[in-house]
């Protein structure tokens, strides 16, 4: 599969261009002039391990607040039922 892909650095950067647009508030010049196309710095092998590692780094975030969120829930229903009696 990874051998299929080629030149992923253009739609990377054309991606993260996007993302930019459509936050420009709070993401203009965040990604700047980065050279996701510069093949020597980041070949398409770089750039799909750099990628798998970011979504693979959400989806930890992603389940570390789901647990945080249940122990949350758990403790506001323990604390409800102590003060409710």
């Amino acid at each position: 599969m990874r051998k299929l892909i080629k030149d992923i650095g253009q739609d990377f950067q054309k991606a993260l261009q996007q993302v930019e647009k459509e936050n420009i508030d709070i993401l203009h010049d965040i990604f700047g002039d980065a050279q996701w196309t510069n093949k020597n710095r980041f070949t398409d092998e770089k750039m799909i391990d750099l990628i798998v590692s970011l979504f693979k780094q959400i989806d930890i975030a992603i389940e570390q607040t789901r647990m945080h969120n249940e122990k949350l829930i758990a403790f506001k229903k323990e604390l409800l039922n102590e003060l409710i009696g």
